[in-house]
């Protein structure tokens, strides 16, 4: 059985949710500047997969934020793949499979 640990599913109908893992697949980055409260949900959806598959800890993904100092709030965030690493996405009916891992140096 293929080891599932770097796996992420999303349902199709999470759209922006699954725009953060396209545009990481094709860009290898991507940049979220209106953070507003359509994106508060997704993002809060995203830190748990983050959290829960490790992917920033295992050296995957590096996430960075621009805050407001007025209000505290965040401004802008960068979500980058780490150099080495790939995203290869499969579609299934009702679920995107985005599975990460890293590229074999030559």
């Amino acid at each position: 059985m293929p080891n599932h640990k770097y796996v992420v599913k999303i349902d199709k109908e999470k759209k922006r949710l699954n725009r953060i893992f396209d545009d990481m697949n094709i860009h290898k980055e991507c940049v979220i500047t209106d953070y507003n409260k359509k994106w508060h949900l997704p993002m809060q959806d995203f830190g748990r997969i983050i959290k829960k598959k490790s992917l920033d800890k295992e050296g995957f993904i590096e996430i960075w934020e621009h805050k407001n100092k007025q209000n505290n709030t965040i401004e802008k965030r960068l979500i980058r793949l780490q150099p080495g690493v790939e995203i290869i996405k499969k579609e299934g009916n009702d679920l995107n499979f985005f599975k990460f891992k890293r590229r074999k140096l030559v």
